[in-house]
């Protein structure tokens, strides 16, 4: 694992934490090193004076360290948000650096001829010359070093500007070729769960799919999915080359990613990445959960190894297992964490895992109608689409909807006859469809998003469900509430128990509550964005709900007698693999191929964000980089080392776009000067350089209002 997870093991409490931190910020401060390094060794070589090379800003001179040698005074400022590298000559001020660009020209000359009048020792990069008299005709003479930045010539100096940018893709490079020679840890592109409705549960994928080619990229991570999904095309959608368990050959799979919308701030297909069957170390449990009920409790990095007597080869399989005993406690075999095994067998223990009944209000909600066909699906045979509204099934009334798959289950290999409203038809249509198996469960995980539906898998749709209450339970909690038949429900608050005994589960409810349901925004949000979120609520908590007609009535969930929900608590960490390199050869192709990627998918997530493709949300300041180091710092060395590398061409390609004040703006106001045999016009210069500027302040100030907004470091 590295001797960073070590060191901070070992540690622990807040000396790990403060280890984990200088790691951080020692690997931070490289990336800035490598680039001020670049710009400063070039400087040097070509003779410049370099008077200051500083990590951070030394704002108004405070300084957290500082000393001399040579000519050159090196330190640490008080601001920790980059480095820079003073040279002699280099002129802060716009206004003025066509004038001292024009007096180092004339210094030069000077020089050069200085020999000719008879010097015996001319002076050299290593015996730096005496500043000589520069004189204009608006000034009287002044003192001017040949030595300076603005004396060099221009090819020179882009020389010096473009060193920083090319040391940061050289660390890249080197930082990624040393992780590979350790062994880099990935996350598969396998899929454990699709979300109802998205694109990928539209296309047919399914939970145990593992996509071996995505695009051009063969053998993907999960990494490189989101990476082409969110940089695809999405005019012409995406091909994925899928491994389906059961079949000898692939499936060829077209899709069309999901555009950015509500609370999706980028393209999605609607798969999340594969679990391992070993718990989360940071939070094995649920608050609340059955699971966190199970006593002795549940330990962090235990591996579950059987339920019920029966070996688990995969988090697919214990998928299976929950909807087909979902009415049964599970007696569940765990494995002893890897770090704790005294020997080389490991010790095993027996725990009982209660059923999950499923919280209900007592409300039957009103059918929406369907949203998507699933691609291949019995539904599609049938000839059923999207806009269809279904209001009975063999002749009954529907019921829940919540409830549908629960209906259709036990009719799997049948053929049931559904009553279907269509918009263009007149009367109701009569369609018959085949009820297919269906050995995984499929029910909506707790998602913040506006147009989460519902599943019945049993058939292939998935479907709307409208937040008008359609009937009520006499028994149920909204019994003798005041709500009605009719009534329609706009808003429901989640009330905590005074002490509900979780800090962690009230803030996470604080993010989610209020929840609203604006019918005439068409935001049909009751299954994902509400019902599953219920699930969650610990023992006490109650649901405020507010109708359109200004009712207000407060429920205590109750427990179902008849309806369990097959999730059971258990926090599993993602599934990982390790890619190490063979040989230098193959570490370096590799990578070389990580590099050009962070280099190119910067480049295109440029594009993709100027056309609006992706939000700006999903942007990141110095508190996301700081918090992403520490995690993969805590994961190991060559997790910080792939990390740093994605940090330093990130770096690159950042600071060579053309926006002056970075050194790619200092370039181009190069390439300028060479064109033309002079600098820019003064005040073309200084208003893009005041543009520059001001463009900087206000991306560092909303990538800072994000990074509060995302980490919640204050408290918030």
């Amino acid at each position: 694992m590295g001797w960073y997870i070590i060191a901070e093991a070992s540690l622990g409490g807040f000396l790990g934490q403060l280890v984990l931190f200088a790691e951080v910020a020692i690997a931070i401060g490289a990336v800035i090193f490598v680039h001020e390094l670049g710009h400063f060794a070039v400087a040097k070589w070509v003779g410049v004076k370099c008077e200051k090379f500083y990590l951070g800003f030394d704002v108004f001179g405070l300084k957290l360290l500082s000393f001399r040698y040579g000519e050159t005074e090196y330190g640490i400022g008080i601001v920790p948000l980059g480095g820079y590298v003073k040279m002699l000559g280099q002129e802060d001020n716009p206004a003025r650096a066509a004038e001292e660009i024009e007096r180092a020209k004339l210094a030069r000359r000077t020089a050069e001829a200085a020999p000719q009048a008879g010097e015996a020792n001319p002076p050299t990069a290593a015996a730096p010359a005496e500043p000589v008299a520069a004189t204009t005709e608006q000034e009287p003479a002044v003192q001017f070093d040949p030595r300076s930045y603005l004396a060099q010539s221009v090819p020179k100096r882009m020389a010096i500007i473009s060193a920083g940018v090319v040391m940061n893709v050289i660390f890249a490079f080197v930082v990624a070729v040393v992780a590979y020679m350790l062994g880099v840890p990935y996350v598969p592109a396998q899929i454990s769960r699709v979300l109802p409705g998205s694109a990928a549960w539209r296309a047919g994928l399914q939970p145990g799919d593992e996509i071996i080619r995505v695009g051009d990229v063969e053998n993907p991570r999960y990494s490189d999915l989101k990476s082409e999904v969110v940089l695809s095309d999405l005019d012409q959608g995406i091909e994925l080359l899928v491994q389906r368990p059961g079949r000898d050959e692939p499936l060829a799979i077209h899709l069309v990613p999901d555009r950015k919308g509500g609370q999706r701030l980028m393209p999605t297909i609607g798969v999340l990445p594969p679990q391992s069957l070993v718990l989360s170390p940071v939070q094995p449990v649920w608050p609340g959960s059955p699971a966190a009920r199970v006593e002795p409790k549940l330990q962090g990095s235990e591996r579950l190894v059987a339920v019920d007597g029966q070996p688990l080869a995969s988090y697919i399989d214990w998928l299976k297992i929950l909807r087909r005993r979902r009415e049964h406690a599970l007696q569940l075999t765990l494995e002893e964490p890897t770090e704790q095994r005294q020997s080389t067998s490991a010790q095993q223990r027996v725990a009982t895992l209660p059923a999950n009944p499923m919280k209900t209000l007592g409300l039957a909600m009103t059918m929406g109608p369907i949203t998507a066909i699933q691609r291949g699906s019995p539904a599609e045979k049938a000839g059923l689409k999207a806009g269809d509204l279904i209001v009975a099934i063999d002749g009954q009334p529907l019921g829940d909807p919540l409830q549908m798959s629960r209906q259709l289950e036990p009719r799997a290999g049948q053929t049931v006859r559904l009553r279907v409203q269509r918009a263009d038809a007149p009367e109701p249509l009569e369609i018959d469809v085949e009820v297919r198996n269906v050995e995984v469960f499929d029910w909506p995980v707790p998602v913040v998003d506006d147009d989460t539906p519902m599943t019945a898998p049993e058939i292939g749709i998935a479907y709307h469900v409208d937040a008008q209450i359609a009937s009520i339970d006499p028994e149920g909690p909204a019994a003798d509430s005041g709500l009605a038949v009719g009534d329609r429900v706009i808003r429901a608050a989640v009330v905590l128990p005074e002490e509900s005994g979780d800090e962690e589960l009230a803030r996470l409810f604080d993010r989610v509550s209020p929840l609203e349901f604006d019918d005439e925004a068409k935001r049909y949000g009751w299954p994902g964005f509400f019902y599953a979120w219920l699930q969650l609520l610990p023992e006490g908590a109650q649901v405020e709900l507010t109708t359109k007609s200004g009712k207000t009535a407060r429920l205590l969930p109750k427990d179902a007698h008849d309806w369990f929900n097959p999730e059971r608590g258990l926090n599993f960490e993602m599934l990982e693999r390790k890619r190490t390199a063979s040989t230098l050869v193959e570490a370096c192709s590799l990578g070389f191929r990580e590099t050009l990627g962070f280099l190119t998918q910067v480049y295109e997530l440029i594009e993709k964000l100027v056309g609006n493709q992706v939000s700006p949300k999903v942007l990141g300041g110095p508190l996301t980089i700081i918090d992403a180091a520490g995690g993969a710092a805590s994961r190991g060395l060559a997790d910080l080392l792939m990390f740093l590398g994605m940090l330093s061409a990130n770096l690159a390609v950042i600071n060579f776009l053309p926006i002056p004040v970075l050194d790619g703006g200092h370039m181009l106001f190069l390439i300028v000067e060479g064109i033309r045999g002079k600098p820019a016009g003064e005040k073309l210069t200084i208003a893009l350089h005041y543009a520059g500027f001001l463009l900087i302040l206000m991306l560092m100030g909303f990538v800072l209002f994000l990074d509060v907004q995302r980490l919640d470091w204050f408290g918030g």
